[in-house]
């Protein structure tokens, strides 16, 4: 009985931080298969529904693919990385990066300890393959 007290707490810790880790490691493969979405959305131009870019990767991504807790809480940022320096970005062969934030709660950890807020992100950065039309970027470069 003395040494199940001394182990059982122990062996407790232990196993909510196993199931915590892997939880938290589920929503950033969740978030970065998000962000790799929506910049194939981005770079062809072409997504889902009547709205924004911005929207669609924030809805109906989760929804495809059966995360709804996600999009309530999702921060999406787009930004194109001019190559040539020109002004204007939106080239043919610029960058497109997609950001995509995830507030995160360790639910052991209590809220007074700074660690209990974490923010999972994600970014998937790939080449214009068409002009974008009917989105802009949402922030300049490096903002996000």
């Amino acid at each position: 009985m003395v040494e199940l007290a001394i182990a059982l707490p122990v062996l407790l810790v232990v196993l909510l931080g196993i199931v915590e880790f892997g939880r938290a490691l589920v929503y950033w493969n969740d978030t970065t298969q998000i962000a790799s979405i929506g910049a194939r959305w981005a770079i062809v131009n072409e997504w889902p529904g009547g709205g924004t870019l911005q929207e669609a990767i924030t809805n109906e991504v989760p929804a495809q693919q059966g995360w709804q807790g996600l999009s309530d809480d999702l921060n999406v940022c787009i930004e194109v990385i001019d190559v040539d320096g020109d002004l204007i970005p939106g080239e043919v062969g610029d960058a497109v990066r997609v950001t995509v934030k995830f507030p995160f709660r360790w639910s052991f950890m209590p809220s007074w300890i700074d660690m209990a807020d974490r923010e999972i992100v994600s970014t998937a950065t790939m080449r214009l393959e068409n002009l974008p039309e009917g989105w802009t970027p949402d922030a300049p470069p490096g903002t996000c």
